[in-house]
């Protein structure tokens, strides 16, 4: 449960800074081409953070309804495809540029 509740503040605290960038951007020292990509960016990793959180968030879900009994091969199954969305949520972010 400790596990979860510092996962869930790490990704909360990642998603408010980046939303912070996303609604209030720094464009006093920036050009028009920087604020954009600095917009943009922000968006992606808003998208990414959240995307983390839910699939963190489902993993420990299946541990608790396991009991904490989930087999070796679910838990890696589990967390490998938790990684591979994460992946690729961060790799679409980056051929959308």
């Amino acid at each position: 449960a400790v596990a979860l509740c510092y996962d869930a503040l790490l990704s909360i605290l990642y998603i408010v800074i980046f939303i912070k960038y996303y609604c209030f951007p720094n464009t006093a020292q920036q050009t028009a081409h920087q604020s954009s990509s600095l917009h943009m960016m922000a968006k992606r990793n808003i998208v990414a953070a959240v995307t983390a959180l839910i699939t963190s968030n489902a993993n420990f879900v299946i541990l608790i309804c396991l009991d904490g009994h989930e087999r070796g091969l679910v838990a890696s199954s589990v967390s490998a495809l938790s990684l591979t969305i994460i992946c690729v949520v961060i790799h679409w972010g980056k051929i959308h540029t």
